[in-house]
């Protein structure tokens, strides 16, 4: 089913329903698409589960992506930074965007500044490390 359009895939399963006996010609069959695993926003740094996080029901912002990936490490800095992969996205006046990177804070998203930033396929976050955390791991070398 994996490779078929919905409609198709509806076909298919009330086809499949029918000639196996488990419903009649009057059975209809519904399909609804909850999300597309091949649209993805990558979750890097100081997160729990970093990776590729599908976009569910073709919304996604910030504070559900850090969400899906585990939430913020104990390493996390007060950095977040956002790549976009279309760089014609409209970026909001108040962010400030270092080499191509839009910068967010950890205290933007703990006060849920960044529901209202909304991410598209192929979108990078990036939470950078605390110094102090650098630090640390110096001291353990």
């Amino acid at each position: 089913l994996a490779s078929l359009s919905v409609s198709a895939a509806t076909v298919a399963i009330r086809k499949a329903l029918i000639d196996n006996n488990f419903f009649g010609e009057a059975c209809t069959v519904d399909i609804v698409v909850t999300g597309y695993h091949s649209q993805i926003v990558k979750v890097q740094g100081a997160v729990r589960n970093p990776g590729n996080i599908p976009i569910h029901a073709n919304q996604m912002n910030i504070s559900d992506a850090l969400a899906a990936a585990g939430n913020l490490a104990q390493n996390a800095g007060q950095v977040i930074r956002v790549k976009r992969a279309n760089s014609s996205r409209p970026v909001d006046s108040s962010v400030t965007v270092v080499n191509g990177w839009e910068q967010y804070s950890t205290r933007q998203l703990n006060e849920g500044w960044l529901t209202a930033v909304l991410l598209d396929n192929g979108d990078t976050i990036d939470v950078l490390d605390s110094p102090e955390a650098d630090d640390d791991a110096r001291v353990v070398r």
